[in-house]
């Protein structure tokens, strides 16, 4: 069973027998939490931009496109603190990306609805949620979507601000407090550094 704060949950999917099937055991696991569907990309976009879950389950093959496009078209979209992809053709560029964009795991599931293994989702969600990521890696995933950008005009300071925000903004989500959250966004300026500084030197 999650932690309390696991209160809110997105779950994207087009499915219909899928959604019944993962909704179940998100509530088993999350009793506490809201848990919103969705089905499409749109909806799924403003979802997270509007009301934040604290934690997102993400098929990529939604009813009206594919999510990691719209991550591609959107490189600033915002993403809870845990999120899941799952997808029945995985494409390693896609989940790639997805990693770098602030995926925790892409899950790689049935192409039936009727054969989805439950007990291998259940499991995942429990690790991932158990053991989050380092602050590092956290912070690497935030800037990479920015980096990959090929549009992107990098200015430190934009970027900077920007990835405050974003942690300030997943911090308060988890934490449902402000203390402490100076010294680590003291610690994201400087991995924000390290990340700027290697991709200058790689390109």
């Amino acid at each position: 069973m999650f932690s309390t704060r696991i209160n809110s949950i997105l779950l994207a999917e087009a499915d219909p027998r899928a959604q019944r099937r993962l909704r179940a055991v998100l509530q088993q696991l999350a009793p506490q939490a809201s848990v919103h569907i969705t089905a499409g990309v749109a909806e799924t976009c403003a979802a997270l931009t509007q009301t934040p879950p604290v934690l997102a389950v993400i098929n990529f093959a939604l009813a009206d496109g594919n999510f990691v496009d719209a991550l591609k078209a959107s490189p600033r979209l915002p993403l809870p603190p845990f999120v899941l992809g799952m997808t029945c053709c995985p494409d390693c560029a896609e989940a790639v990306y997805a990693m770098r964009y602030g995926f925790n795991h892409v899950l790689q599931t049935a192409v039936n609805a009727e054969q989805l293994d439950e007990v291998q989702f259940a499991n995942v969600l429990t690790q991932m949620v158990s053991e989050p990521a380092p602050l590092e890696a956290t912070i690497g995933k935030l800037v990479n979507p920015l980096l990959y950008n090929q549009r992107a005009q990098f200015d430190f300071k934009q970027v900077s601000g920007a990835i405050e925000q974003h942690i300030f903004s997943l911090a308060s989500q988890v934490t449902h407090s402000k203390n402490g959250l100076g010294k680590l966004l003291g610690i994201s300026r400087q991995l924000v550094q390290y990340h700027l500084r290697k991709h200058n030197q790689n390109g």
